[in-house]
Protein backbone atom coordinates (compact mmCIF):
# COMPACT_ATOMS: atom_id res chain seq x y z
CA UNK A 1 0.00 0.00 0.00
CA UNK A 2 1.37 3.45 -1.37
CA UNK A 3 2.32 5.76 1.91
CA UNK A 4 0.51 8.59 1.45
CA UNK A 5 2.32 10.93 3.58
CA UNK A 6 5.81 10.17 2.62
CA UNK A 7 8.41 11.42 0.07
CA UNK A 8 11.48 9.79 -1.47
CA UNK A 9 14.12 11.88 -2.59
CA UNK A 10 17.13 11.36 -4.57
CA UNK A 11 20.39 13.09 -4.96
CA UNK A 12 22.76 11.82 -7.60
CA UNK A 13 26.49 13.40 -6.62
CA UNK A 14 29.48 13.08 -8.50
CA UNK A 15 30.69 9.77 -6.46
CA UNK A 16 27.87 8.61 -5.25
CA UNK A 17 23.87 8.50 -4.62
CA UNK A 18 21.88 9.65 -1.80
CA UNK A 19 18.56 8.72 -1.16
CA UNK A 20 16.18 9.51 1.70
CA UNK A 21 12.67 9.07 2.15
CA UNK A 22 10.88 11.32 4.76
CA UNK A 23 7.53 11.27 6.42
CA UNK A 24 5.46 14.99 5.64
CA UNK A 25 4.23 16.13 9.18
CA UNK A 26 2.16 18.85 10.22
CA UNK A 27 5.15 20.18 11.76
CA UNK A 28 7.70 19.36 9.22
CA UNK A 29 9.30 16.39 7.75
CA UNK A 30 10.82 12.98 9.56
CA UNK A 31 13.36 10.88 8.67
CA UNK A 32 12.22 7.25 7.97
CA UNK A 33 15.08 6.19 6.20
CA UNK A 34 18.53 7.29 3.83
CA UNK A 35 20.71 4.94 1.70
CA UNK A 36 23.95 5.70 -0.06
CA UNK A 37 26.34 4.20 -2.72
CA UNK A 38 29.36 4.86 -4.03
CA UNK A 39 29.59 5.17 -7.83
CA UNK A 40 32.40 2.98 -9.30
CA UNK A 41 34.40 5.75 -10.08
CA UNK A 42 38.43 5.01 -11.76
CA UNK A 43 39.19 8.52 -12.22
CA UNK A 44 38.10 12.02 -11.49
CA UNK A 45 37.30 12.57 -15.01
CA UNK A 46 35.02 9.68 -15.39
CA UNK A 47 31.84 10.07 -16.87
CA UNK A 48 29.43 7.38 -15.52
CA UNK A 49 26.94 6.25 -17.90
CA UNK A 50 23.03 6.17 -16.84
CA UNK A 51 21.83 2.73 -16.70
CA UNK A 52 24.85 2.34 -14.11
CA UNK A 53 23.82 5.26 -12.34
CA UNK A 54 19.79 3.66 -12.34
CA UNK A 55 21.03 0.51 -11.39
CA UNK A 56 22.10 1.63 -8.24
CA UNK A 57 19.22 4.10 -7.29
CA UNK A 58 17.36 0.96 -8.10
CA UNK A 59 18.65 -1.03 -5.80
CA UNK A 60 18.78 1.21 -2.85
CA UNK A 61 15.42 2.01 -3.68
CA UNK A 62 14.46 -1.75 -3.60
CA UNK A 63 16.50 -3.11 -0.77
CA UNK A 64 15.70 -0.20 1.76
CA UNK A 65 12.02 -0.55 0.53
CA UNK A 66 11.45 3.34 0.11
CA UNK A 67 7.70 4.55 -1.43
CA UNK A 68 8.28 5.64 -5.15
CA UNK A 69 5.39 8.16 -5.49
CA UNK A 70 5.57 11.39 -5.10
CA UNK A 71 9.33 11.88 -5.34
CA UNK A 72 11.82 14.88 -5.88
CA UNK A 73 15.20 14.81 -7.39
CA UNK A 74 18.06 17.39 -7.35
CA UNK A 75 20.03 18.85 -10.34
CA UNK A 76 23.48 19.84 -10.31
CA UNK A 77 23.53 23.92 -9.48
CA UNK A 78 25.88 24.48 -12.48
CA UNK A 79 23.55 23.57 -14.60
CA UNK A 80 20.93 26.27 -13.76
CA UNK A 81 20.50 30.14 -14.68
CA UNK A 82 19.50 32.66 -12.10
CA UNK A 83 17.98 36.25 -13.24
CA UNK A 84 16.33 38.69 -11.05
CA UNK A 85 13.82 41.06 -12.61
CA UNK A 86 12.80 44.30 -11.24
CA UNK A 87 10.19 47.38 -12.31
CA UNK A 88 7.61 45.45 -13.49
CA UNK A 89 4.14 47.17 -13.50
CA UNK A 90 3.04 47.18 -9.78
CA UNK A 91 -0.77 46.34 -11.44
CA UNK A 92 0.59 43.00 -13.41
CA UNK A 93 -1.52 39.84 -11.86
CA UNK A 94 0.08 36.86 -12.00
CA UNK A 95 -1.14 35.87 -15.30
CA UNK A 96 0.51 38.73 -16.63
CA UNK A 97 3.36 38.12 -14.89
CA UNK A 98 3.58 34.73 -17.02
CA UNK A 99 3.29 36.28 -20.20
CA UNK A 100 6.29 38.62 -19.11
CA UNK A 101 8.68 36.75 -18.12
CA UNK A 102 9.82 34.58 -21.10
CA UNK A 103 9.95 37.63 -22.78
CA UNK A 104 12.29 39.70 -20.01
CA UNK A 105 14.37 36.76 -19.56
CA UNK A 106 15.34 35.22 -22.87
CA UNK A 107 18.26 37.84 -23.42
CA UNK A 108 20.02 37.19 -20.73
CA UNK A 109 19.51 33.26 -21.49
CA UNK A 110 22.97 30.91 -22.20
CA UNK A 111 20.35 28.95 -24.15
CA UNK A 112 17.25 29.79 -26.10
CA UNK A 113 14.50 30.25 -24.56
CA UNK A 114 11.98 27.97 -26.34
CA UNK A 115 14.79 24.88 -25.31
CA UNK A 116 14.68 25.97 -21.55
CA UNK A 117 12.47 24.90 -18.10
CA UNK A 118 12.13 27.79 -16.20
CA UNK A 119 9.86 28.53 -12.84
CA UNK A 120 9.31 31.59 -11.11
CA UNK A 121 9.75 32.37 -7.58
CA UNK A 122 10.00 34.60 -4.85
CA UNK A 123 7.66 37.47 -6.43
CA UNK A 124 7.17 40.39 -4.37
CA UNK A 125 4.28 43.26 -5.25
CA UNK A 126 4.61 46.94 -3.96
CA UNK A 127 3.39 50.39 -4.87
CA UNK A 128 6.82 51.00 -6.85
CA UNK A 129 6.61 47.57 -8.94
CA UNK A 130 6.64 43.98 -9.24
CA UNK A 131 9.68 42.27 -8.91
CA UNK A 132 10.86 38.09 -9.11
CA UNK A 133 13.52 36.04 -9.68
CA UNK A 134 13.70 33.04 -12.35
CA UNK A 135 15.88 29.93 -12.35
CA UNK A 136 16.19 28.22 -15.72
CA UNK A 137 17.98 25.04 -16.99
CA UNK A 138 18.55 24.01 -21.13
CA UNK A 139 15.54 21.40 -21.33
CA UNK A 140 18.03 18.29 -22.36
CA UNK A 141 19.90 18.71 -18.96
CA UNK A 142 16.43 18.17 -16.89
CA UNK A 143 15.00 15.79 -18.75
CA UNK A 144 17.93 13.44 -18.27
CA UNK A 145 17.48 13.87 -14.51
CA UNK A 146 14.01 13.19 -15.34
CA UNK A 147 14.92 9.73 -17.20
CA UNK A 148 16.93 8.16 -14.43
CA UNK A 149 14.02 8.63 -11.89
CA UNK A 150 11.70 7.14 -14.36
CA UNK A 151 13.38 4.72 -15.51
CA UNK A 152 13.45 3.30 -11.73
CA UNK A 153 9.61 4.04 -11.28
CA UNK A 154 10.04 7.33 -9.53
CA UNK A 155 6.79 9.36 -9.56
CA UNK A 156 8.48 13.00 -9.95
CA UNK A 157 6.45 15.99 -8.27
CA UNK A 158 9.87 18.22 -8.28
CA UNK A 159 12.52 18.86 -9.67
CA UNK A 160 15.05 21.42 -7.67
CA UNK A 161 18.48 22.64 -8.34
CA UNK A 162 20.89 21.86 -5.70
CA UNK A 163 21.91 25.03 -4.43
CA UNK A 164 18.05 25.29 -3.70
CA UNK A 165 17.89 22.53 -1.61
CA UNK A 166 20.66 23.63 0.72
CA UNK A 167 19.39 27.13 1.69
CA UNK A 168 15.66 25.19 2.44
CA UNK A 169 17.66 22.90 5.17
CA UNK A 170 19.31 26.12 6.58
CA UNK A 171 16.06 28.11 6.39
CA UNK A 172 14.43 25.59 8.14
CA UNK A 173 17.15 25.33 11.15
CA UNK A 174 18.14 28.79 11.15
CA UNK A 175 15.28 30.89 10.48
CA UNK A 176 14.53 32.35 13.84
CA UNK A 177 18.23 33.63 13.90
CA UNK A 178 18.63 34.83 10.13
CA UNK A 179 17.20 38.51 10.87
CA UNK A 180 19.20 41.16 10.23
CA UNK A 181 22.19 38.81 9.54
CA UNK A 182 24.18 37.48 6.10
CA UNK A 183 24.98 33.72 6.31
CA UNK A 184 27.36 31.73 3.80
CA UNK A 185 26.94 28.11 3.32
CA UNK A 186 29.14 25.91 1.22
CA UNK A 187 28.22 22.52 0.53
CA UNK A 188 31.74 20.65 -0.60
CA UNK A 189 31.10 17.82 -2.79
CA UNK A 190 32.96 15.41 -4.61
CA UNK A 191 33.17 17.39 -7.97
CA UNK A 192 31.51 21.11 -7.23
CA UNK A 193 30.88 23.44 -4.88
CA UNK A 194 27.49 24.87 -4.16
CA UNK A 195 27.75 28.55 -2.50
CA UNK A 196 24.16 29.55 -1.39
CA UNK A 197 24.75 33.19 0.62
CA UNK A 198 21.75 33.95 2.79
CA UNK A 199 20.60 37.17 3.80
CA UNK A 200 17.85 38.36 6.05
CA UNK A 201 16.25 35.06 5.33
CA UNK A 202 16.76 35.44 1.23
CA UNK A 203 18.53 33.48 -0.81
CA UNK A 204 20.39 36.50 -2.19
CA UNK A 205 23.00 34.36 -3.97
CA UNK A 206 24.58 31.32 -5.47
CA UNK A 207 26.76 29.85 -7.08
CA UNK A 208 28.64 26.67 -8.13
CA UNK A 209 32.12 26.19 -8.79
CA UNK A 210 34.20 23.09 -10.36
CA UNK A 211 36.17 22.63 -7.43
CA UNK A 212 35.91 19.74 -4.67
CA UNK A 213 36.77 16.26 -3.10
CA UNK A 214 38.23 14.78 -5.97
CA UNK A 215 40.49 17.68 -7.15
CA UNK A 216 42.88 17.05 -4.34
CA UNK A 217 42.48 13.26 -4.97
CA UNK A 218 43.72 14.18 -8.72
CA UNK A 219 46.33 15.99 -6.78
CA UNK A 220 47.47 12.94 -4.77
CA UNK A 221 47.01 10.64 -7.91
CA UNK A 222 49.32 12.92 -10.01
CA UNK A 223 52.32 13.58 -7.12
CA UNK A 224 52.38 9.52 -6.12
CA UNK A 225 51.39 7.92 -9.31
CA UNK A 226 48.72 5.58 -8.22
CA UNK A 227 44.94 5.49 -9.52
CA UNK A 228 41.78 7.16 -8.41
CA UNK A 229 41.34 4.38 -5.56
CA UNK A 230 44.94 4.63 -3.77
CA UNK A 231 45.04 7.72 -4.52
CA UNK A 232 41.54 8.17 -2.26
CA UNK A 233 43.00 6.33 0.61
CA UNK A 234 46.35 8.70 0.50
CA UNK A 235 44.17 11.79 0.60
CA UNK A 236 42.41 10.44 3.86
CA UNK A 237 45.66 9.13 5.87
CA UNK A 238 47.13 12.24 4.62
CA UNK A 239 44.82 15.37 4.19
CA UNK A 240 45.13 17.38 7.62
CA UNK A 241 45.17 21.14 7.68
CA UNK A 242 45.46 20.55 11.59
CA UNK A 243 49.35 19.59 11.66
CA UNK A 244 51.87 22.09 12.10
CA UNK A 245 53.12 22.06 8.50
CA UNK A 246 50.09 20.20 6.73
CA UNK A 247 51.40 19.16 3.39
CA UNK A 248 52.12 21.03 0.34
CA UNK A 249 49.32 19.23 -2.50
CA UNK A 250 46.52 20.02 0.60
CA UNK A 251 47.67 23.56 1.11
CA UNK A 252 47.52 24.15 -2.49
CA UNK A 253 44.07 22.41 -2.71
CA UNK A 254 43.04 24.41 0.37
CA UNK A 255 43.90 27.82 -1.23
CA UNK A 256 42.30 26.96 -3.95
CA UNK A 257 38.81 26.18 -2.38
CA UNK A 258 39.69 29.56 -0.30
CA UNK A 259 39.94 31.83 -3.13
CA UNK A 260 37.03 30.52 -5.19
CA UNK A 261 34.69 31.23 -1.94
CA UNK A 262 36.21 34.75 -1.95
CA UNK A 263 35.18 35.42 -5.31
CA UNK A 264 31.66 34.38 -4.50
CA UNK A 265 31.37 36.71 -1.66
CA UNK A 266 32.99 39.44 -4.26
CA UNK A 267 30.33 38.96 -6.37
CA UNK A 268 27.61 39.48 -3.83
CA UNK A 269 29.10 42.50 -1.67
CA UNK A 270 31.46 43.35 -4.27
CA UNK A 271 35.02 45.36 -2.71
CA UNK A 272 32.71 46.18 0.44
CA UNK A 273 34.14 44.80 4.01
CA UNK A 274 33.41 41.42 4.94
CA UNK A 275 31.95 42.95 7.89
CA UNK A 276 28.26 41.81 7.29
CA UNK A 277 28.98 38.00 6.94
CA UNK A 278 27.92 36.47 10.04
CA UNK A 279 29.40 33.40 9.26
CA UNK A 280 30.72 30.53 6.55
CA UNK A 281 29.34 27.39 7.41
CA UNK A 282 30.59 23.80 5.61
CA UNK A 283 29.24 20.80 4.74
CA UNK A 284 29.46 17.85 2.36
CA UNK A 285 31.52 15.17 2.19
CA UNK A 286 34.71 17.28 1.82
CA UNK A 287 34.42 19.54 4.34
CA UNK A 288 35.34 16.85 7.09
CA UNK A 289 39.21 17.11 6.04
CA UNK A 290 40.68 18.10 9.86
CA UNK A 291 41.20 21.71 10.31
CA UNK A 292 39.46 23.16 7.21
CA UNK A 293 37.07 25.57 8.92
CA UNK A 294 40.24 26.86 10.51
CA UNK A 295 42.49 26.83 7.80
CA UNK A 296 39.86 28.58 5.57
CA UNK A 297 38.98 30.85 8.22
CA UNK A 298 42.24 32.02 8.05
CA UNK A 299 42.74 32.83 4.73
CA UNK A 300 39.06 34.23 4.12
CA UNK A 301 38.81 36.25 7.44
CA UNK A 302 35.64 35.24 8.14
CA UNK A 303 34.37 32.92 11.09
CA UNK A 304 33.90 29.35 9.37
CA UNK A 305 32.46 26.32 11.16
CA UNK A 306 31.44 22.76 10.09
CA UNK A 307 27.47 22.81 9.58
CA UNK A 308 25.18 19.51 10.08
CA UNK A 309 22.14 19.59 7.93
CA UNK A 310 20.39 16.89 10.24
CA UNK A 311 20.89 18.30 13.51
CA UNK A 312 17.29 19.05 15.53
CA UNK A 313 15.74 16.38 12.89
CA UNK A 314 13.81 12.88 14.47
CA UNK A 315 13.59 9.72 12.87
CA UNK A 316 15.81 6.67 11.36
CA UNK A 317 18.59 9.44 10.50
CA UNK A 318 22.15 8.24 8.84
CA UNK A 319 25.44 7.37 10.50
CA UNK A 320 26.90 10.19 12.00
CA UNK A 321 29.92 10.34 9.77
CA UNK A 322 27.64 10.69 6.69
CA UNK A 323 25.13 13.68 8.35
CA UNK A 324 26.81 16.25 6.47
CA UNK A 325 26.24 15.07 3.46
CA UNK A 326 22.36 15.23 2.88
CA UNK A 327 21.37 18.46 3.11
CA UNK A 328 20.38 18.37 -0.63
CA UNK A 329 18.25 15.38 -0.23
CA UNK A 330 16.87 16.64 2.75
CA UNK A 331 16.10 19.72 1.50
CA UNK A 332 14.39 18.21 -1.69
CA UNK A 333 11.83 17.00 0.55
CA UNK A 334 11.30 20.36 2.62
CA UNK A 335 10.39 22.31 -0.41
CA UNK A 336 8.04 19.24 -2.06
CA UNK A 337 6.36 19.63 0.57
CA UNK A 338 5.84 23.32 1.45
CA UNK A 339 7.26 22.46 5.05
CA UNK A 340 9.84 25.72 5.20
CA UNK A 341 7.65 27.61 6.25
CA UNK A 342 7.87 31.59 4.74
CA UNK A 343 10.77 30.11 2.70
CA UNK A 344 11.37 32.72 -0.43
CA UNK A 345 12.43 29.87 -2.95
CA UNK A 346 10.05 27.35 -3.98
CA UNK A 347 11.44 26.79 -7.10
CA UNK A 348 10.34 23.47 -9.20
CA UNK A 349 11.80 22.85 -12.61
CA UNK A 350 9.56 19.64 -13.32
CA UNK A 351 8.66 20.05 -17.30
CA UNK A 352 5.29 20.87 -17.74
CA UNK A 353 4.48 17.45 -19.76
CA UNK A 354 4.78 15.61 -16.51
CA UNK A 355 2.43 18.16 -14.52
CA UNK A 356 -0.16 17.46 -16.91
CA UNK A 357 0.52 13.84 -17.35
CA UNK A 358 0.08 13.94 -13.48
CA UNK A 359 -3.09 16.02 -13.50
CA UNK A 360 -4.18 13.87 -15.89
CA UNK A 361 -3.55 10.70 -14.01
CA UNK A 362 -4.96 11.96 -10.82
CA UNK A 363 -8.28 13.33 -12.62
CA UNK A 364 -8.89 9.58 -14.12
CA UNK A 365 -7.93 7.61 -10.77
CA UNK A 366 -10.96 9.76 -9.41
CA UNK A 367 -13.31 9.50 -12.04
CA UNK A 368 -12.18 5.57 -11.65
CA UNK A 369 -12.80 5.32 -7.85
CA UNK A 370 -15.85 7.60 -8.40
CA UNK A 371 -16.89 5.03 -10.67
CA UNK A 372 -15.99 2.10 -9.01
CA UNK A 373 -17.97 2.88 -5.70
CA UNK A 374 -21.41 4.07 -7.41
CA UNK A 375 -20.77 0.51 -9.12
CA UNK A 376 -20.73 -1.01 -5.40
CA UNK A 377 -23.69 0.69 -4.42
CA UNK A 378 -25.48 0.31 -7.19
CA UNK A 379 -24.86 -3.49 -6.68
CA UNK A 380 -25.04 -3.24 -3.48
CA UNK A 381 -28.29 -1.77 -2.99
CA UNK A 382 -30.03 -3.94 -6.07
CA UNK A 383 -28.54 -7.32 -4.02
CA UNK A 384 -30.33 -5.20 -1.06
CA UNK A 385 -33.84 -4.86 -2.66
CA UNK A 386 -33.65 -8.15 -4.69
CA UNK A 387 -33.00 -9.81 -1.50
CA UNK A 388 -35.90 -7.92 0.51
CA UNK A 389 -38.23 -8.86 -2.42
CA UNK A 390 -37.07 -12.33 -2.23
CA UNK A 391 -37.61 -12.82 1.41
CA UNK A 392 -40.98 -10.77 1.12
CA UNK A 393 -42.15 -13.26 -1.54
CA UNK A 394 -41.12 -16.25 0.41
CA UNK A 395 -42.68 -15.08 3.34
CA UNK A 396 -46.20 -14.24 1.56
CA UNK A 397 -46.01 -17.98 0.72
CA UNK A 398 -45.47 -19.35 3.71
CA UNK A 399 -48.21 -17.37 5.01
CA UNK A 400 -50.60 -18.58 1.84
CA UNK A 401 -49.51 -22.30 2.55
CA UNK A 402 -50.72 -22.07 6.63
CA UNK A 403 -53.84 -20.43 5.36
CA UNK A 404 -54.63 -23.41 2.92
CA UNK A 405 -53.65 -25.47 5.26
CA UNK A 406 -55.95 -24.57 7.71
CA UNK A 407 -58.70 -23.91 5.35
CA UNK A 408 -59.00 -28.02 5.16
CA UNK A 409 -59.13 -28.74 8.64
CA UNK A 410 -62.39 -29.76 9.59
CA UNK A 411 -63.26 -27.74 12.59
CA UNK A 412 -62.21 -24.29 10.52
CA UNK A 413 -64.54 -25.49 7.71
CA UNK A 414 -67.44 -26.13 10.25
CA UNK A 415 -66.28 -22.39 11.92
CA UNK A 416 -66.58 -20.56 8.59
CA UNK A 417 -70.09 -22.31 7.58
CA UNK A 418 -71.22 -20.50 11.22
CA UNK A 419 -69.90 -17.29 10.73
CA UNK A 420 -71.21 -17.31 6.83
CA UNK A 421 -74.65 -17.93 8.28
CA UNK A 422 -74.92 -15.44 11.10
CA UNK A 423 -73.61 -12.49 8.78
CA UNK A 424 -76.03 -13.51 6.13
CA UNK A 425 -78.67 -13.47 8.75
CA UNK A 426 -77.45 -10.09 10.29
CA UNK A 427 -77.67 -8.53 6.72
CA UNK A 428 -81.06 -9.03 6.10
CA UNK A 429 -82.07 -8.63 10.13
CA UNK A 430 -80.43 -5.01 9.95
CA UNK A 431 -82.71 -2.13 9.18
CA UNK A 432 -81.29 -0.05 6.44
CA UNK A 433 -81.25 4.00 7.70
CA UNK A 434 -81.56 6.67 5.03
CA UNK A 435 -80.35 9.73 4.64
CA UNK A 436 -83.98 10.56 4.58
CA UNK A 437 -84.37 9.39 8.16
CA UNK A 438 -81.31 11.20 9.46
CA UNK A 439 -82.35 14.22 7.86
CA UNK A 440 -86.22 14.08 9.13
CA UNK A 441 -84.49 13.51 12.53
CA UNK A 442 -82.06 16.88 12.22
CA UNK A 443 -85.19 19.07 11.32
CA UNK A 444 -86.83 18.63 14.59
CA UNK A 445 -83.51 20.09 16.29
CA UNK A 446 -82.26 22.64 13.87
CA UNK A 447 -82.56 26.90 14.49
CA UNK A 448 -85.73 28.32 12.60
CA UNK A 449 -84.98 27.99 8.89
CA UNK A 450 -85.01 31.98 8.53
CA UNK A 451 -81.51 31.91 10.46
CA UNK A 452 -80.56 28.76 8.98
CA UNK A 453 -80.75 26.93 5.64
CA UNK A 454 -79.30 23.30 4.48
CA UNK A 455 -78.09 23.44 0.83
CA UNK A 456 -76.95 20.08 0.06
CA UNK A 457 -76.55 16.99 2.41
CA UNK A 458 -74.86 13.32 1.65
CA UNK A 459 -73.99 10.93 4.02
CA UNK A 460 -71.28 7.76 2.37
CA UNK A 461 -71.50 4.01 3.37
CA UNK A 462 -69.04 5.04 6.24
CA UNK A 463 -71.99 7.07 7.96
CA UNK A 464 -69.52 9.89 7.26
CA UNK A 465 -72.36 13.09 6.41
CA UNK A 466 -71.09 16.12 5.01
CA UNK A 467 -73.68 19.10 4.94
CA UNK A 468 -73.59 22.64 3.48
CA UNK A 469 -75.70 25.28 5.52
CA UNK A 470 -76.23 28.71 4.74
CA UNK A 471 -76.76 30.86 7.87
CA UNK A 472 -76.92 34.84 8.77
CA UNK A 473 -74.77 34.74 11.21
CA UNK A 474 -71.36 33.16 13.16
CA UNK A 475 -73.66 33.06 15.85
CA UNK A 476 -76.31 31.12 13.71
CA UNK A 477 -73.51 28.32 12.89
CA UNK A 478 -72.36 28.02 15.93
CA UNK A 479 -76.08 27.25 17.64
CA UNK A 480 -75.89 24.73 14.89
CA UNK A 481 -72.68 23.10 15.58
CA UNK A 482 -74.07 22.83 19.21
CA UNK A 483 -77.20 21.09 18.53
CA UNK A 484 -75.83 18.52 16.47
CA UNK A 485 -73.94 17.90 18.98
CA UNK A 486 -76.24 17.91 21.45
CA UNK A 487 -78.91 15.66 19.08
CA UNK A 488 -80.30 12.33 20.54
CA UNK A 489 -81.81 9.65 18.77
CA UNK A 490 -84.93 8.72 20.82
CA UNK A 491 -83.48 10.21 23.48
CA UNK A 492 -81.28 7.96 24.47
CA UNK A 493 -77.61 8.30 22.81
CA UNK A 494 -76.68 11.09 20.74
CA UNK A 495 -76.94 10.91 17.09
CA UNK A 496 -73.75 12.79 15.93
CA UNK A 497 -70.18 12.29 16.85
CA UNK A 498 -66.64 14.02 15.53
CA UNK A 499 -68.37 17.23 13.92
CA UNK A 500 -66.35 19.63 12.42
CA UNK A 501 -66.68 22.52 10.32
CA UNK A 502 -64.95 24.10 7.30
CA UNK A 503 -63.90 27.91 6.56
CA UNK A 504 -67.20 30.36 6.73
CA UNK A 505 -67.30 32.27 3.61
CA UNK A 506 -69.46 35.38 3.00
CA UNK A 507 -71.73 35.85 -0.09
CA UNK A 508 -74.16 38.25 -1.09
CA UNK A 509 -77.91 36.36 -2.60
CA UNK A 510 -80.59 38.72 -3.28
CA UNK A 511 -79.02 41.72 -2.48
CA UNK A 512 -78.46 40.81 1.23
CA UNK A 513 -74.89 39.08 2.90
CA UNK A 514 -75.10 35.30 3.44
CA UNK A 515 -72.34 32.86 5.34
CA UNK A 516 -71.62 29.49 3.63
CA UNK A 517 -70.08 26.58 5.67
CA UNK A 518 -69.22 22.88 5.12
CA UNK A 519 -69.87 20.93 8.27
CA UNK A 520 -68.37 17.05 8.76
CA UNK A 521 -69.69 14.69 11.06
CA UNK A 522 -70.59 11.38 11.48
CA UNK A 523 -73.50 9.05 12.59
CA UNK A 524 -72.93 7.78 16.32
CA UNK A 525 -72.00 3.56 15.96
CA UNK A 526 -73.76 3.40 19.39
CA UNK A 527 -76.94 5.23 17.74
CA UNK A 528 -76.83 2.64 15.07
CA UNK A 529 -76.95 0.25 17.29
CA UNK A 530 -79.81 1.50 19.25
CA UNK A 531 -81.75 1.31 15.85
CA UNK A 532 -80.87 -2.48 15.35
Amino acid sequence: MAKKNYITTVDIGTNSIKVMELEVTETGVVVTGAASENLPRASTSDKIPKDVITDILLGLIRSSGFNTKPAAISIPRQYVTIKSLSNLPASASDEDVKKMVPIQVAPELPFPIEQSIYSVYNIQHSKEGTSLEVVAAKRGSVESYVEMAEAVGLGLTAVVPSAFATYAVAFNQFKDQLAGKTLILADIGAGMTDICIIQHGRLAFSRSFPLGGNNLTGLFQKHYSVDFHQAEEQKIREANFNTESAGEITQKWGQSLAKEIELSIRAFVGERAKADIEAIWLCGGSSVIPGLGDFLSNQIGVEIGIWNPAHGLTGNLPEENIQNRISVALGLGLIAANKAENMTVNANLIPKEIKEREEKAKRKFTITVATVVAVIIFLAAGLGVAGWRRAKNARIEELNTRIKQMEQKKETKTAMASLQKSILTRQIMTPYLTPLEVLREMSSGLPDRKKIALTSFNIDKKGRLTISVEANSHADITETIQLLSEMKLMDKVNLFTDIDHGAISKVTKDKRPVLQVQIVCALNSDAMQEVN
